[in-house]
């Protein structure tokens, strides 16, 4: 078995277009996790004459990733940092390019990039404890291979 840690990958967002490269400067700061998830809706279209067996039409596709990590005072000059997400909300939040890749760019483990938006971004605060961040992209249009 050749299991991929998933420590590898992370979520990179850069300005410019789906075929901006994304360069390690891009990543996302202080992630403890990023989750890509990819869906289909599937519209029920099954009638008397489906047998019992439902039947579907293939519908709006969607993507996003969610990551979450520990917020770091100090920051990062060569990353993306929860308050500098949270200032691009804020902003108004541009259209940008987003990359779920292994953090090693250019390695042959397989990353998907889309162009989209930062949808949300929470911060936490308990007593005791590192303050945490949590937020979304979400994407607007379509999920492509990861190639640079």
């Amino acid at each position: 078995m050749s299991a991929v840690s998933g420590t590898l990958y992370g979520i990179f967002s850069t300005t410019g277009t789906i075929a901006t490269a994304s360069a390690s400067t891009d990543k996302v700061y202080s992630c403890k996790s990023a989750t890509f998830k990819c869906d289909v809706d599937l519209p029920d279209v099954s009638t008397k004459e489906s047998a019992g067996w439902a039947e579907h039409l293939s519908g709006i596709k969607s993507a996003s990733v969610d990551f979450s990590g520990v917020w770091d005072e100090a920051g990062s000059a060569t990353a993306l940092t929860a308050a500098e997400i949270l200032a691009l909300i804020i902003a108004g939040n541009t259209m940008r390019k987003f990359a779920f890749v292994p953090a090693a760019l250019g390695t042959t483990i397989p990353g998907w990039k889309f162009m989209g938006s930062f949808k949300g971004m929470q911060l936490g605060a308990d007593m005791e404890v590192g303050c945490t961040f949590s937020g979304s992209a979400v994407a607007s249009g379509a999920v492509v291979l990861f190639d640079a």
